[in-house]
């Protein structure tokens, strides 16, 4: 099990910064989950679905994020502004 675990967020340990412009962002809000798209990317995704990761908190910095261990995803902000999703495992 943990090395299912491991196989699964040594991938997402990965930062995303997505560049998307403010019509279509991408910035699902804390509760939800994402899961990897592709080798840099990330999707909303159902929190039942196999490597889906919960959004536990949203910070601008990931030195923030409760749990250092697990991944999380950089937003592009307009400005420079960052926003860090700070993720964990959704079934646990």
């Amino acid at each position: 099990m943990v090395a299912a675990l491991l196989l699964l967020a040594v991938p997402l340990g990965a930062v995303w910064v997505f560049t998307r412009g403010s019509d279509g962002a991408f910035s699902p809000e804390v509760g939800t989950c994402v899961k990897q798209s592709g080798s840099t990317g990330a999707i909303e995704a159902q929190c039942n679905e196999a490597g889906a990761f919960r959004v536990e908190s949203k910070e601008d910095s990931a030195d923030k994020c409760a749990d250092k261990s697990q991944p999380h995803i950089v937003l592009a902000g307009n400005g420079g502004r960052n926003e860090v999703l700070c993720l964990k495992p959704a079934s646990g």
